[in-house]
């Protein structure tokens, strides 16, 4: 399309397009003689405008206006510079307080492009500024000129009526290819943007539009919007028919006078009474039954808690969301000057098995210490809900954790059983143990012009074990020299010592947590070994046997060995120190929580419990005294002691408590700008001493602002 004929088209296209845009386009035939529209174009309204382009000012971008009967009006909110045209991106100049528009030739089909108002143009080629100015169209859009790089015509920018004066009314008047300006002072009377006085806007808030008459502005809500503070600084707040959750500015979104749906929430205060119907104006008593009247509503409610304190626990099995800072005896108007405390023990706020979401909002949470050993002190624990539990602007604090037991100490050894005395020619009978090695018998007693009996061993029990006593030999018989009689046996050996246990390991220093009841389970060190049992004593030998007198013979008999001791019992390990209870604010196992603007405290803590000593070895059993002698035998041998049961070993020290912002099992909670204090982790404590190899002490408690663990 060339020539003659593309022209005419293209003026047909920006009338086209001016008619599907609804914009006001004045016919230059019908305007006064000064250049502006007759008065009843105008109506007396405010700067004269022909497209919504032409209204300007100071703060178009956020108190928009519209072009209305060829006077600009204030309409309020954000400004609507869509110009309708599909090429071109609108945009909302804050600085030079209008609308503008940027053409954008990559929304046009292939051999066109964006010419402004006009649309998506088909590619005029040009070589000058000539072959353009058959394009026309209005003046006051801009002139269109040959764009030699690109080899096509392009249209120039909107001619420029602006004066120096802020509250004249500047006006393009098209007049045929030179266009003409008019300006005309404000009518204060009715002008929104000078209402009164130049410069003077007619503010708006939100959903409410702004109109100025006699030089006053008056204001008009949204339909379905009120304005219940009368006052325009912030519009019309108030949407009746709005979903009013309870929010940290405290609106009230639905004005039914309470932050929230009056009728669609538990009301609860400490001057109120668990008989009452949970409203506004009877309030229940106790959150435990606030919580279970606001979970059996269909639909399901909420509880609004007003300030004060509620000392009780609280477990929370449905999706009750709970929301603090209501003042009772101010209509229930929400404040942060006091606190919606809950003071529900050391086990803390319990959310559990919850699958929707639940909110704490605006309330003080505060454990007691642990009081039970190794038990932990917590603010909030939540176990096993899908649902996202959000804690929002809360402040939670844990209690001190509680200290770990110390263990116990390993108990005595038994004694070993005393050897038996021997008779002539009896022997003494072994020394038993219950643990350690038993003692040897010992050796018979003999007659005649024999050789004694050497004693039994004792039992191999241990490292060592008594050896039996030598036999004593014999006499030299009848009618021998006097001093060739039956010698004496010989003492058994005395039995080796039982070894000593070991000390037992110290805990490890991080715990676990349970899944069934959301517990953190401090870790536990090993007991001490058993010491070992002592080795048994050996059993005495029996004297050497004679014959004497001449030349008649008699026979002596020798005396019979004592019995062997028996060996004592190991000493009993120590058990292990208990591990310190922790401190810990937010407990999240296998659940989905998020926390908002929430200052979390905890205690410190508890001490490590200090591991058991290892209990004493028992002693070994004495040896049994040896048997006399007849005539001239020998006489017998007393037997040897049992060995000393090995000392138990010590047990492990207990870790230190942690103390935990956030302690997360599973799936990590997730945090925005939160504060935490924390007291700091537990000490470690001594280990048990008595075995053998070093004494295991417990480690210190970890402290940390944010801990996860896996499941």
């Amino acid at each position: 399309m060339r020539g003659h004929a593309l022209r005419r088209w293209l003026g047909l296209g920006v009338l086209a397009t001016a008619c599907a845009m609804g914009a006001d386009v004045i016919d230059p035939n019908k305007l006064d003689g000064g250049g502006l529209p007759p008065k009843d174009l105008d109506g007396g309204l405010g700067r004269v405008c022909r497209t919504l382009d032409d209204c300007t000012g100071p703060d178009l971008c956020s108190n928009a206006q519209a072009c209305v009967a060829h006077r600009c009006v204030v309409v309020g909110g954000s400004a609507g510079c869509d110009d309708g045209v599909a090429c071109t991106d609108d945009t909302c100049d804050a600085v030079g307080g209008r609308c503008a528009h940027t053409a954008v030739d990559a929304r046009c089909p292939s051999g066109s492009f964006c010419a402004g108002a006009r649309g998506c143009t088909e590619v005029v080629p040009c070589e000058r500024d000539t072959d353009c100015s058959g394009l026309g169209g209005d003046a006051c859009a801009g002139a269109w000129s040959c764009d030699t790089a690109r080899m096509r015509c392009a249209q120039g920018d909107p001619f420029d009526c602006s004066d120096s004066d802020p509250c004249n009314l500047d006006v393009c008047v098209p007049d045929g290819a030179t266009p003409s300006c008019s300006h005309r002072p404000a009518d204060f009377s009715s002008d929104p943007n000078n209402c009164g006085a130049c410069g003077t806007a007619c503010a708006t808030g939100a959903h409410q539009t702004a109109s100025c008459s006699a030089g006053t502005c008056s204001y008009v809500c949204e339909a379905g919007y009120l304005d219940t503070d009368r006052s325009p600084t912030n519009g019309c707040e108030c949407n009746p028919s709005a979903a009013d959750l309870p929010d940290v500015m405290f609106e009230d979104a639905n004005c039914d006078g309470v932050d929230g749906s009056a009728t669609g929430g538990v009301f609860v205060s400490p001057r109120g009474n668990d008989s009452g119907d949970g409203s506004m104006a009877s309030p229940l008593r106790t959150l435990a039954a606030a919580v279970t009247a606001a979970a059996r509503a269909t639909p399901r409610r909420v509880v609004y808690a007003a300030v004060g304190s509620y000392a009780a626990p609280l477990e929370l099995r449905e999706a009750v969301s709970i929301y603090g800072g209501y003042d009772d005896a101010r209509s229930w108007a929400r404040t942060r000057d006091t606190a919606t405390v809950i003071e529900p023990g050391a086990g803390g706020v319990v959310i559990r098995g919850v699958s929707s979401e639940l909110e704490l909002q605006l309330l003080t949470i505060r454990s007691d210490a642990a009081m039970m050993p190794g038990a932990t002190a917590y603010g909030v624990r939540v176990i096993g809900s899908r649902g996202r539990v959000l804690l929002n602007h809360c402040a939670i604090t844990a209690g001190n954790g509680g200290n770990g037991a110390a263990g116990m100490p390993g108990t005595a050894g038994e004694p070993g059983g005393a050897g038996g005395g021997a008779g002539v020619p009896s022997p003494g009978a072994a020394g038993l143990s219950m643990c350690g090695g038993a003692g040897g018998a010992g050796g018979a007693g003999v007659s005649g012009t024999n050789n004694g009996n050497a004693g039994a061993p004792g039992v191999n029990n241990a490292p060592g074990f008594g050896a039996g006593g030598a036999r004593g030999s014999e006499g030299g018989g009848c009618c021998s020299s006097s001093g060739d009689v039956g010698r004496p046996g010989g003492a058994g050996g005395a039995g080796s010592p039982g070894s000593g246990g070991m000390n037992g390991a110290a805990a490890m220093r991080l715990g676990t947590v349970s899944a069934e009841d959301g517990s953190y389970v401090p870790a536990v060190g090993a007991v001490g070994t058993h010491g070992g049992g002592g080795g048994g004593g050996g059993g005495g030998g029996s004297g050497g046997g004679d014959r004497n007198g001449c030349p008649f013979c008699n026979s002596g008999t020798s005396g019979g060995g004592g019995g062997g001791g028996g060996g004592g019992c190991g000493g009993r390990g120590g058990t292990a120190g208990g591990g310190g209870g922790g401190s810990i604010a937010v407990l999240s196992v296998g659940s989905t929580v998020q926390i908002e603007r929430c200052q979390l405290t905890t205690g410190r803590g508890g001490s490590g419990g200090a591991g058991g000593p290892g209990g004493m070895g028992g002693a070994g059993g004495s040896g049994g005294a040896g048997g006399g002698h007849s005539r001239t035998a020998g006489d017998g041998a007393v037997g040897g002691p049992g060995g000393s049961g090995g000392s138990g070993g010590g047990g492990g020290g207990g870790a230190g408590g942690p103390s935990v912002c956030v302690y997360s099992v599973g799936t990590a909670a997730v945090t925005s700008s939160m504060t935490c204090t924390r007291g700091g982790g537990g000490p470690g404590s001594l280990g048990g001493s008595g075995g053998e190899g070093a004494v295991n002490n417990g480690p210190p408690g970890f402290s940390e602002d944010t801990h996860s663990a896996t499941p």
